[in-house]
């Protein structure tokens, strides 16, 4: 194989080694505590080392191979003028260099007062490579920066009229992927519901929606582009009082 761009002067012949088990140590902590039957705080963190880290490589091909039926130009047929480029693979491979992620997060839930809850989470993600190559792709994929923070009552006028309303967020980042790269923005999203319980018949009216202000966004590449959405459903449950 061939490693590098599709100039042919500056391709370098590689040696691919059959990938191994890469390899893991995982270090967690977290907390979990009730504070005045009101406040629930929940506290989270992590270390990952990984040795052996299995990501992909892309090679090109020194000599043109066929793949049902079709012919696959090499760097041979670059040479002789025949092709503009080679044809590119992308290998499993295991890198040499150490790869570290670690992260935290945190939540809060507070019950105020006559059934008003206010609630929200935060989460710090980051990913490390020691002295990457100039091929390393990491495809971590993950936003840096994550938070979320909401209201809600389930017990206003009588116990019927309930809502919930949150805010959640997320930073820019890089996506790669064997698909494609590219750097997906960061969004904020307005998620919300109303819901009226008619006791009589034990039916729970529920009208909302996400995405309810914003304008389209998306995760990852490739993936559909999110706008709002909005619903409206009844639930049964003979349980309900």
């Amino acid at each position: 194989a061939i490693k590098g761009q599709p100039n042919p002067a500056l391709l370098q012949t590689v040696n691919i080694d059959y990938i191994q088990p890469e390899k893991l140590q995982v270090y967690e902590l977290g907390y979990k505590g009730l504070f005045d039957r009101r406040f629930l705080l929940d506290l989270n963190g992590y270390y990952n080392r990984y040795s052996d880290f299995i990501t992909q490589q892309t090679v090109r091909a020194i000599n043109g191979t066929s793949h049902q039926g079709q012919y696959l130009p090499g760097v041979t047929d670059m040479l002789a003028g025949q092709a503009t480029q080679a044809t590119g693979f992308e290998l499993f491979v295991n890198t040499p260099e150490i790869v570290t992620s670690y992260g935290v997060g945190i939540g809060l839930t507070w019950e105020v007062t006559r059934g008003f809850q206010a609630y929200g989470h935060y989460n710090f993600t980051e990913f490390n490579v020691e002295e990457p190559g100039p091929d390393f792709e990491e495809r971590f994929n993950m936003p840096r920066n994550k938070f979320l923070f909401g209201v809600s009552n389930r017990k206003l006028f009588n116990r019927r009229l309930g809502f919930n309303v949150s805010y959640r967020w997320q930073d820019a980042f890089k996506w790669q992927s064997s698909f494609g790269q590219a750097d997906i923005p960061a969004f904020g999203v307005v998620d919300g519901q109303i819901s009226y319980l008619f006791r009589e018949v034990n039916t729970t009216l529920k009208i909302g929606g996400s995405n309810l202000f914003g304008a389209d966004y998306r995760t990852n590449i490739g993936g559909p582009f999110i706008g709002p959405i909005y619903y409206i459903g009844m639930t049964y449950n003979p349980a309900v009082r």
